[in-house]
């Protein structure tokens, strides 16, 4: 029975995501998430995020219910799942960060990482992130600048502005110096895959001009990472 509602749990919480992260669209039908049945008047690739969202958001509160130690950890843990999918999705759909979506990760982040760490940490975590991120990002505006002068156009920038906040505000939550390592290991993990996607290209004889890929998949991948090694000690 206990399993049963913390599924149903879970499931509430990936209406939700699902919910907000449709906000980015003009008007979403709340109901569409409810029932199964409502699904069907979604289009196909809302209706895969969609399912994707509830296993993972579905899972994940009972698991981490009997792997967490305290209602803290617990809550914080689950939470990050949920502003992860969150980013995630509307970065991946609609290649932007949303406002109330900084606004809400940096209030659960800030309050998360001084739980976990203390305030300086936390502090110093976010604040190292940020200016590590803004580093790459003025690569990313001087190759786009190199590549114009070229002559060839680049539409939008290799690192966008969001995913440096994304990583100052998940940085409060790793705190000093676990966020430095997750932002290194997030570029790393990006670089990994744009290499990877350039040879597939390469090989297929496809052209590698204004390709793009969101971030914050990376950025997501690392901070769960650091977090569970870090903050939660799994290993």
């Amino acid at each position: 029975m206990i399993l049963v509602i913390l599924l149903f749990v879970g499931y509430l919480f990936g209406i939700s995501v699902n919910y907000l992260s449709d906000l980015a669209y003009e008007k979403p039908d709340r109901c569409n998430y409810l029932l199964p049945a409502h699904w069907k008047s979604l289009p196909k690739s809302r209706l895969k995020r969609a399912i994707v969202v509830l296993i993972i958001s579905g899972i994940s509160f009972p698991l981490l219910f009997l792997l967490m130690a305290t209602f803290y950890y617990l809550l914080i843990s689950y939470l990050l799942v949920i502003f992860l999918l969150w980013v995630v999705v509307v970065d991946v759909e609609h290649q932007e960060i949303m406002f109330r979506t900084t606004i809400a990760g940096f209030v659960f982040c800030l309050l998360g990482g001084i739980y976990l760490h203390g305030l300086t940490s936390s502090l110093l975590g976010g604040g190292a992130a940020l200016i590590f991120q803004l580093i790459i990002f003025g690569f990313g505006l001087i190759y786009k600048k190199i590549k114009s002068l070229a002559g060839v156009i680049v539409e939008e920038e290799p690192f966008g502005f969001g995913d440096v906040t994304t990583s100052a505000i998940l940085g409060l939550l790793l705190g000093w110096p676990y966020a430095l390592i997750a932002v290194t290991l997030s570029g790393f993990l990006g670089g990994f895959y744009a290499w990877g996607v350039i040879i597939t290209n390469k090989i297929k004889g496809k052209s590698i001009n204004n390709m793009t890929a969101p971030h914050t998949p990376f950025i997501a991948a690392s901070t769960v990472l650091a977090y569970a090694i870090f903050c939660l000690r799994v290993i």
